[in-house]
């Protein structure tokens, strides 16, 4: 009987140690797996304004100082929690916009077009950004990136809170059109994820973009965590002689995981109906503090509400960050002209992914761009398309 006892024993012990074993693997990979299925809330897509002070990580590396591989952090921005009760206290600070900025934005924007007289009418349009200073060496990146082809920096407006910026421009990048937007201080610093500004930058950019159409300048929103590796430019000119559409803009890599759009690059002619998908989301995101523009598209172009006639690029011809995850074989069966650096969260993290891959392309001290560097980026992009199996047309896995 003693014996039984112990065999007994042995058995509930090692029962209880495969048994946490489990448990454990099972975590690392419900939590690892590539498409990180989140409980509530996907990461989103946001603004070029996020904060690099975290203090919470849900699963990563860290590596110098910086977190690798890293999925979600600040994981309590991710799940419900009343945002609401945030913003209703705040929507009555919410900061105008200066009917000066937006005539300053428009006469920018015309100035744009003018220079594009040889193109056809619907071949013209403004490449399109608002950025803050947390960004500013990540927008100083993509303008490196992008100077190697001809014509998008004079095609460029960079509206920013940030005057530094824009005299850095001013010196370095004189082609491009730069709006200074008079803003609270604390739209200049790092603005976290879901806190009251960060809603309010989203509800500022969607008004800038409404008064674009009401002005009715065709343009392409871009954010400038994003890495060019073709011009673009014809892919976007030539949207409207194959679709009649009000809007364009990219398909997620991760699929069936609620959203199906990713929010830009978004190409948008001044239609009556990205008029109606303006308004509508101007006032959804005034009126309900749980919403976010990529929410409101989302559902927006699902419906087709009121007749908007959205389309979307492949996501071999605009990638998201789900390439970053793929192997060099894996990269080579694409071709994308733009790789946008999202689900990644932190502009420190960011800058990290894209120096890691070869594409932070600004010298370490003086943040000049680096000729050299960006010929080793577009040399090793030109040696990987290479490896493309023969006649081989693939699109991502959901």
């Amino acid at each position: 009987s003693c014996f039984s006892l112990k065999s007994a024993a042995i058995f509930a012990f090692s029962f209880y140690l495969a048994a946490h074993f489990l448990a454990y693997l099972y975590s690392i990979f419900s939590i690892v797996d590539e498409k990180r299925t989140l409980e509530k809330r996907e990461l989103y897509d946001g603004p070029l304004v996020l904060n690099d002070k975290y203090k919470n990580v849900l699963y990563g590396r860290k590596i110098n100082g910086v977190y690798m591989n890293v999925g979600v952090m600040n994981t309590a921005l991710l799940f419900d929690q009343s945002k609401k009760n945030e913003k209703s206290g705040g929507m009555d600070s919410m900061p105008a916009i200066s009917e000066n900025f937006f005539e300053r934005l428009t006469s920018s924007a015309q100035s744009v077009l003018s220079r594009q007289s040889q193109k056809r009418e619907d071949e013209r349009f403004v490449y399109f950004t608002f950025v803050n200073e947390a960004y500013s060496q990540m927008t100083l990146n993509w303008l490196c990136n992008v100077d190697k082809f001809d014509g998008i920096l004079n095609r460029t407006i960079i509206a920013t809170s940030s005057a530094t910026l824009c005299g850095s421009l001013r010196k370095e990048y004189p082609k491009v059109e730069c709006v200074k937007i008079a803003l609270p201080s604390t739209f200049s610093s790092n603005l976290d994820w879901g806190k009251k500004e960060y809603i309010q930058w989203l509800i500022l950019r969607a008004r800038i973009l409404r008064r674009l159409v009401e002005s009715s300048i065709p343009f392409v929103l871009f954010e400038t965590d994003a890495v060019w590796f073709r011009d673009p430019t014809e892919l976007f000119e030539s949207a409207i002689k194959i679709d009649d559409i009000d809007i364009k803009v990219p398909v997620k890599g991760y699929t069936g995981r609620g959203q199906s759009l990713s929010f830009d690059p978004m190409l948008v002619y001044p239609t009556n109906g990205s008029r109606v998908l303006f308004d509508e989301m101007n006032k959804r995101l005034t009126m309900n503090s749980s919403l976010y523009d990529q929410d409101i598209l989302d559902e927006l172009c699902r419906v087709q509400f009121n007749g908007v006639v959205c389309r979307t690029f492949d996501w071999a011809q605009i990638a998201d960050g789900k390439w970053f995850k793929l192997s060099d074989s894996e990269r080579a069966r694409y071709s994308p002209y733009i790789v946008n650096n999202n689900y990644y969260v932190g502009v420190q993290n960011k800058m990290t992914r894209q120096a890691m891959n070869h594409m932070w392309l600004l010298t370490p001290k003086s943040n000049k761009c680096s000729i050299v560097r960006r010929r080793r980026m577009f040399d090793e992009n030109e040696a990987l398309a290479k490896l493309k199996p023969e006649n081989e047309d693939l699109k991502p896995e959901n």
